[in-house]
């Protein structure tokens, strides 16, 4: 009797060992359902007023809808997670399920995906967006993108020139303008027609125009909607180039968890809710557009093919120098770029890459 006591005893103390050196992380947690769902956490720098936010709602409606409620959602908007530059180590870190940002605001992270923030032309966000895509599935970003999931892909569509005085169309008209920059592409694209880079936040940018701290700012259509620079800017010059792009990632440990009808929904529907946004950003810049043209005294001007060529050679050192930096770190730059000039060049864009001569 006392014999099989002790047995018992031992067993009970090797359970109880057990089970006090188990991590809990390996302990199976139970998959959600509509009674005891998880709530996922979208991380955005941007008010909850923005054009994005009722399209980013939608699709997190789609995907509480497809698992019956197992999985739902709260936006947290304005960055009331905190600052933007900061939402890639929360989603890293687990403290967001979903982040939505810019690349830019992580200066090195994004190497190849960096190729959106130099001088490339386009026609739309829309039309971006597609080659963005298709680049992705080409695995160009697979690097760089291996420690998240990827749930959106998108651009904020062409940038122009907005002048206060100065009516610019050629290579020329860009010495010594002052031109506030928007990022370090921009700058070294500034530098070399000659113009002078400042750096300034987007909110600024109205009275700087009104008072001649700067000659010129470049953003895209919609801030002569959203920022007025209608009011202050007698010249836009259509450069159909450059743009900020966006990045909509999801916490690798987050996308594990997921039930598998979330899984599904996600990889369904996530490069056409990309598309989706990048359609609205196309339609704020149809509505600035209408706006600016019915404003008296204001002209929206061209720059020639003719001036264009002047302006391939200037900023050529900007891809050479891309290309070499990201090579030298293994990445296939410049296979890149180039398979990108192919994808643009078959939708209809002339001189997609700027500055950029294929096969040199």
């Amino acid at each position: 009797m006392k014999k099989r006591q002790s047995f018992i005893l031992m067993g009970l103390a090797y359970l109880i060992l057990v089970s006090a050196i188990t991590p809990i992380s390996s302990v199976t947690e139970a998959a959600p359902t509509p009674e005891k769902p998880m709530t996922l956490n979208y991380d955005f720098w941007l008010p909850a007023t923005v054009k994005d936010v009722p399209v980013i709602e939608k699709f997190l409606k789609g995907l509480e809808d497809a698992t019956r409620g197992a999985v739902k959602t709260k936006l947290q908007a304005g960055g009331a997670m905190g600052p933007g530059s900061e939402t890639y180590d929360r989603v890293l870190g687990g403290v967001s399920d979903i982040g939505h940002f810019g690349p830019g605001f992580t200066p090195g992270v994004f190497p190849m995906f960096s190729i959106f923030d130099y001088p490339i032309r386009f026609p739309s966000a829309e039309a971006l967006a597609k080659a963005q895509h298709e680049m992705y599935k080409r695995g160009y970003f697979d690097k760089e993108f291996g420690r998240v999931k990827v749930i959106g892909l998108l651009n904020i569509g062409p940038y122009v020139l907005y002048t206060s005085k100065r009516r610019v169309t050629t290579v020329k008209d860009f010495s010594g303008l002052k031109i506030r920059c928007p990022s370090e592409g921009w700058v070294q694209f500034s530098k070399a027609l000659g113009a002078i880079p400042v750096s300034m936040p987007s909110g600024e940018v109205y009275i700087a125009l009104q008072k001649g701290i700067t000659d010129a700012n470049l953003m895209p259509w919609d801030g002569a909607v959203s920022f007025k620079l209608a009011e202050v800017a007698r010249y836009v010059t259509e450069l159909s180039m450059g743009t900020f792009t966006h990045l909509i990632v999801m916490n690798k440990k987050t996308w594990e968890s997921l039930p598998q009808e979330a899984k599904d929904y996600i990889d369904k529907n996530w490069m056409e809710n990309s598309l989706v946004l990048a359609r609205a950003n196309d339609a704020m810049r149809l509505r600035a557009i209408d706006l600016y043209s019915k404003t008296p005294d204001r002209e929206t001007v061209h720059i020639s093919r003719d001036e264009w060529q002047k302006i391939n050679p200037l900023v050529n050192n900007m891809w050479v120098k891309w290309i070499s930096d990201r090579e030298a770190k293994g990445f296939p730059a410049k296979k890149g770029v180039e398979e990108l000039q192919n994808i643009l060049t078959n939708a209809g864009v002339e001189n997609p890459i700027v500055g950029y001569t294929p096969g040199k």
